[in-house]
């Protein structure tokens, strides 16, 4: 999941991002709460001006498809691990699993639950970052706002999981980072220091994938 917040950090600086259904009021508390969890928001970047802080996310951003079941390859520092990210009515309820890790969030109930796959427990989780790590898979090239971006550069579609992705380049102080998305969805993001791609995508999720299978056990979450 670390590898999913450092991405999560890239994309909160590289745009507003939006929020999605019902998950929309959690998912807003990210700009003005985005020191409580250590995000450094760059002042002067267009895509974090004060004058859009708390405003919704500009139209044309945010996923256009109803439900979808994504796999991806994740690679930092020459090393490979998997990770997959099922959503369901636009993503007011998805599901990210990485390892024995998978979170479960529910825009409805604002409800969410950490599992552990190998032992068979769960807990409940504060939401608030939870949410924000939604931005993580939200693809913002097919918007007008990414051309305010410094350094922008629009690049060939290119095809990934099967789908044809648009994709764009954002340059700020010599750093590159490269994204393709379809619909809203991110299938591939890079910057200096990892890769973010998707390898599978299927508009029919699983059956039961919001649900805690009734054999997992409720424990106290873990301290710090």
């Amino acid at each position: 999941m670390k590898t999913l917040i450092n991405f999560c950090m890239w994309m909160a600086i590289l745009m507003v991002a939006p929020s999605i259904g019902n998950a929309q009021d959690s998912a807003d508390k990210s700009v003005d709460q985005s020191k409580r969890i250590g995000v450094k928001i760059r002042r002067g970047d267009p895509a974090f001006r004060k004058d859009e802080v708390g405003k919704k996310h500009p139209k044309g951003i945010g996923f256009k498809v109803k439900s979808g079941n994504m796999a991806f390859v994740i690679t930092e520092n020459g090393k490979e691990r998997n990770a997959n990210f099922i959503f369901d009515e636009n993503g007011k309820h998805f599901r990210i699993e990485t390892g024995d890790e998978c979170t479960i969030a529910d825009g409805t109930t604002k409800k969410v639950y950490k599992l552990n796959l190998a032992d068979k427990t769960y807990y409940e989780e504060d939401s608030f970052g939870v949410f924000f790590t939604l931005y993580l898979f939200l693809y913002a090239g097919d918007s007008e706002i990414v051309k305010d971006y410094p350094g922008y550069a629009k690049l060939p579609d290119r095809t990934i999981a099967g789908k044809n992705c648009t994709a764009f380049s954002y340059t700020d102080k010599s750093n590159t980072a490269t994204a393709a998305g379809w619909k809203g969805l991110v299938f591939y993001k890079q910057d200096a220091r990892s890769t973010f791609t998707a390898t599978a995508f299927s508009e029919t999720i699983p059956e039961n994938s919001f649900v805690i299978p009734t054999d997992y056990q409720l424990v106290e979450k873990p301290t710090k």
